[in-house]
Parts: C-alpha cells; sequence; structure tokens
C-alpha cells in the first residue's frame, strides 16, 4: 500500500483534508518532517530508542539546514514562512558541507558516523515516497575530508597507532597516545616533534590550566611518538636496498596484507615500515648464510676424503 495512503488516516489526519484533491506538498516545516519520519520508521517497526536517535539526529541536521539555505539566501531564519524545507534541494554538496561541519566542529566519531546514517535513511525516505527525484546522500560516507597536510598527519598517526599495537598498548593509550600526537602536529604541522619544541607546548599547556595528569599524559605520548620515529629512520636505513629488488617484491606478494606495509603504492618490498619484520628478515639472511657456509665446508671434506 503507498505509504501516504497508509500513514495520513491512521498518524496525521489533519493532513487528509489537505492533501484531499491535491498533490502531495513539496515543502514542508522541520516538525512535519519529523513526523513524516517517525511514522516511516514505526511502519518499518523499527525500536523505540532507534527512533528516538534517528529523530535527534534528523533534528539536528534539519536546523542546521534551515540556517545553512537561510545564510545562502540572505534571509533571517526566524520568520515561520522561511523555515519551509524542501526536500528535492537538498543536494549532495549541501550533504557535503553539513558533514564537513560535523568533522570540523570535532564531534566524537561515533555520533558522526549515526548523523550521517540518519542523513543518509531520510534521503533514502524522501526519494521513495516522491518527494525528491533522486538520493543526493547515495554517495555520502562516513570517510572524512583531508587537505593534504591533514592527510600527512592523519597517515602519520594511523601509523603510530598500529607501531603502539604491535607493541602491546593498550586500546585506551593507543586511542589517548593518538588523539594527543594528533593535537600536537596539528597545532606545530606536523613532523618530527624536537625535544626543545615538545618543553614549549607542554608549557604552554600549563599556563592554559590543563591538569597536571592530563599534561604528564601527553608528555608520554609525545616520548612514544620520538621514540616510533626514531625506529622508523632505522628501519628506513636497514630496507631501502631491499625495495624494488626481486626479493623485495617475492616479500610483497607473501606479506600483501601487512597493516604498516606500503606495498599498494610502492610497488615493491620495503621494511622501512616494519622493523620486526627487518630483524626477522636479517636472521633469514645469517641463516641462509652459515648453510652455505656448512655445505661448502662438508663438500671440501668430502673431496679430501675421497681424491680423484
Amino acid at each position: 500500500m503507498n505509504f501516504w495512503r497508509q500513514l495520513l488516516p491512521r498518524q496525521l489526519k489533519s493532513w487528509s483534508r489537505h492533501l484531499k484533491g491535491r498533490e502531495i506538498p513539496r515543502s514542508f516545516s522541520q516538525s512535519e518532517l519529523l513526523a513524516l519520519f517517525r511514522c516511516h520508521l514505526e511502519a518499518e517497526k523499527t525500536s523505540p530508542l532507534t527512533v528516538k536517535n534517528y529523530l535527534s539526529d534528523l533534528r539536528h541536521f534539519l536546523s542546521w539546514l534551515t540556517l545553512e539555505m537561510a545564510s545562502h539566501q540572505g534571509r533571517r531564519a526566524s520568520a515561520a514562512a522561511e523555515n519551509k524545507i524542501t526536500p528535492a534541494k537538498i543536494t549532495p554538496t549541501l550533504l557535503l558541507a553539513y558533514k564537513n561541519f560535523l568533522f570540523a566542529n570535532r564531534i566524537a566519531k561515533s555520533t558522526i558516523h549515526r548523523r550521517l546514517a540518519t542523513v543518509r535513511r531520510f534521503c533514502q525516505f524522501c526519494h521513495h515516497q516522491g518527494l525528491s527525484k533522486q538520493n543526493p546522500a547515495r554517495n555520502l560516507t562516513n570517510e572524512p575530508i583531508y587537505t593534504s597536510a591533514e592527510k600527512e598527519i592523519h597517515d602519520l598517526v594511523s601509523q603510530f597507532g598500529a607501531w603502539l599495537k604491535e607493541n602491546g598498548a593498550s586500546r585506551n593509550t593507543i586511542k589517548n597516545y593518538t588523539a594527543d600526537v594528533r593535537q600536537y602536529l596539528t597545532q606545530n604541522n606536523g613532523g618530527q616533534p624536537p625535544t626543545e619544541k615538545i618543553a614549549s607546548y607542554l608549557a604552554n599547556l600549563r599556563r592554559q590550566g590543563v591538569s597536571p595528569a592530563t599534561v604528564k599524559r601527553k608528555e608520554a605520548a609525545l616520548r612514544k611518538f620520538q621514540q616510533w620515529w626514531r625506529e622508523e629512520k632505522a628501519a628506513a636505513r636497514t630496507g631501502t636496498q631491499l625495495e624494488g629488488s626481486r626479493v623485495g617484491n617475492w616479500l610483497a606478494r607473501q606479506f600483501p596484507n601487512h597493516p604498516r606495509s606500503p606495498f599498494g603504492h610502492l610497488g615493491g618490498f620495503s621494511l622501512a615500515r616494519s622493523p620486526a619484520l627487518a630483524r626477522y628478515f636479517s636472521f633469514l639472511l645469517l641463516l641462509a648464510l652459515a648453510a652455505g657456509l656448512g655445505i661448502f665446508g662438508y663438500q671440501q671434506l668430502v673431496r679430501r676424503a675421497h681424491p680423484q
């Protein structure tokens, strides 16, 4: 049965007179859209808690959308007539702006993902009910959009987090340390944190009234980051000569999914990002050398014992 025919007689009887003999309206107030979406979720037998979260997230999005559209049109958003929202005018560009707004305000990642999921479901609902010709959220993902500098910092922090995990750090420690390092790199334009810069950074935090425990944790995080950086440089010197070689290409095929291996974009193997694997490979080389010397020595003994 058509959603509107099923919906209006039961939940929104006051709309029946408005829609009788007319087309479905194209513009709605925020409260009308929330009521319609609620009815849709309840018709889909969505749990009450999920309905509550969806409506809260949709209210946030619609409030942002009202202000955003009003600012573009140069009008105040306070007038009731200006608060009308036309789902057909929601575009991928607007959704991308909302996504950037969420990430720019440092909202928790789980909250961002939930709000974007709500937007996707709401846009799908509008499209299925004929309120918009296309679904503008079809390509809306949870992935943040980085500038080149932000991506460099993101990659560094991700590699640092992987190193912490390899060295047995707890999940909570990884979360706190990576957040602390990201904050430092963002404020200091990335790169290795020199010791004098760390001291200046921590002193500034103390002047700002940050608690001693938090300052101590940030110092520990940056010290660990320095340690990781030094190990990365040492591993780079060890593994550079293997990159692009036959042995390197073979290892690339054997370890294609290594979490910190750059196989995908180097087209060869480098030990620069895996100190543990560098040590393992060095052991294999020594073992092969010892085996070769043993075989050579054995052949010499056999020749002396049985001269031709």
